[in-house]
C-alpha cells in the first residue's frame, strides 16, 4: 500500500514540475508565436493585394456567424496605392477534414484571391487547396459567377468536397461582403 502511495506522489511531483516547466516555456514563446501569426496575415494580405498602401481592422464584424456555418473572424479594409479600397475577410468554414481558416480578398464586385492559413484536409488531396494552381482560379473572379465546382471551378482531383467547400465559402462570404461591407465601407 505504501508503495502505491509513494509511486502516486512521485508521479504527481513529476507532473507538477513538467506543468510548471511547460507554462514557463509557453510564457516566453507565446508572444513570438502571436507575432509570427500577425506577420503571416500581413504577408497573406500583401500576396492578395500586392499594391497595398496600408490596412486596418473594420469594427463590427468580428466573430460573426453567417450562413452555411461560416464564421467571420475579422474584416480588414485595405487601402491601395491607386486610391482604391479592397477588403480582406478572415473566416473559418468547414472542409472535408475539419475547419479551414483563410483570408479572402474582395475589391468592387470581384474576388481578388484566397490565402489558406490553416486546414486539416487530407494530405496529398484536399491539402492542395493551398496550391496556386487551385487558388488562382478565384483571382479576379466576378462575384456574380456561380462558383460551382465542375462548372466554372475546376476541382482538385480526388478532393471534390474540399474544392466545393472553398468555392462555396468564397461565394457566400462574397455575398456577405456585397450586402454588409461594400455598401458601407467603400
Amino acid at each position: 500500500m505504501n508503495k502505491i502511495i509513494k509511486s502516486g506522489i512521485t508521479v504527481f511531483i513529476i507532473a507538477t514540475i513538467g506543468a510548471i516547466l511547460l507554462s514557463w516555456v509557453y510564457s516566453f514563446t507565446s508572444p513570438k508565436i502571436e507575432e509570427q501569426k500577425i506577420q503571416t496575415v500581413k504577408n497573406a494580405i500583401t500576396e492578395i493585394f500586392p499594391n497595398i498602401l496600408n490596412f486596418e481592422i473594420v469594427s463590427g464584424f468580428s466573430n460573426k456567424d453567417i450562413s452555411g456555418g461560416i464564421k467571420i473572424i475579422e474584416v480588414y479594409k485595405v487601402n491601395l496605392k491607386d486610391g482604391k479600397v479592397g477588403f480582406i475577410i478572415r473566416a473559418k468554414f468547414s472542409g472535408y477534414g475539419g475547419k479551414i481558416e483563410s483570408l479572402i480578398g474582395y475589391e468592387e464586385e470581384k474576388c481578388k484571391g484566397i490565402y489558406v492559413l490553416e486546414h486539416s484536409e487530407t494530405p496529398g488531396l484536399g491539402s492542395k487547396i493551398v496550391e496556386p494552381s487551385f487558388r488562382n482560379q478565384f483571382v479576379n473572379k466576378n462575384l456574380s459567377d456561380p462558383f460551382k465546382v465542375k462548372s466554372d471551378i475546376t476541382p482538385i482531383s480526388g478532393a471534390t468536397i474540399s474544392s466545393n467547400a472553398v468555392s462555396t465559402a468564397i461565394k457566400k462570404i462574397g455575398n456577405f461582403y456585397l450586402e454588409n461591407i461594400k455598401k458601407g465601407g467603400s
